[in-house]
């Protein structure tokens, strides 16, 4: 007996198949899809530990091998036409790391930092865990938005109390290089620039290897 599938299961199936494809590539352990859109993909060769941003502007959809070193150098040293490889930004961001430095004045709501309090303060963070135990990464950029103001004060601070990020004016998503000493990373202050508009911070980011 045959048995005919409408046209709408036959699509379904096809994208079932074709999402198992990509989940089974897109890991750590085995490789990435890289398509040509042209966003930066973080890829972490699992053998060597490092990231490394994979970028496609050409015109095919690539497979990134970085289950061994071997295999992630050659594909790095053969970078087809439109792929280029940079450092990594990682998102270090929501309550996995930080809490408020002043539980009264910063919270965490909406899938964002917030300061709600005047320009005072602002969202003043405080590391929590083990994550940042040896983390050196080379730069920091913040997103932010205030209504009425665009530059405000960006400060980072290591476990002595030294400032190892000071940028002032700073404007959301701005790189700013760190400046480490042989203490970890323990706050971060983004200072509010106004008395009549919340402060929200939308993504932390750190460039790594």
């Amino acid at each position: 007996m045959r048995v005919r599938l409408s046209k709408k299961v036959v699509i379904s199936l096809i994208l079932v198949l074709i999402i198992l494809f990509v989940s089974a590539y897109s890991t750590w352990s085995t490789g990435w899809l890289v398509v040509n859109d042209g966003v930066p993909v973080n890829v972490l060769v699992t053998a060597a530990e490092t990231c490394h941003g994979v970028t496609n502007s050409g015109s095919y959809t690539y497979f990134v091998p970085t289950k061994t070193t071997a295999e992630w150098d050659a594909f790095a040293s053969h970078l087809p036409s439109g792929v280029s490889v940079g450092l990594c930004w990682v998102s270090y961001f929501n309550t996995d790391y930080w809490e408020p430095l002043f539980g009264e004045d910063t919270s965490w709501y909406n899938s964002q930092w917030q300061y709600m309090e005047g320009s005072d303060l602002g969202v003043w963070l405080t590391d929590i865990g083990t994550w940042t135990n040896g983390f050196r990464p080379s730069k920091v950029r913040v997103s932010f938005n205030q209504e009425g103001c665009s530059e405000n004060w960006f400060v980072l601070d290591d476990e002595s109390g030294a400032g190892i990020v000071d940028a002032e004016p700073y404007t959301s998503a701005m790189e700013v290089n760190i400046t480490w000493g042989s203490y970890n990373l323990n706050e971060l202050k983004i200072s509010s620039c106004s008395d009549y508009y919340p402060l929200y911070v939308t993504n932390i980011e750190f460039l790594i290897e």
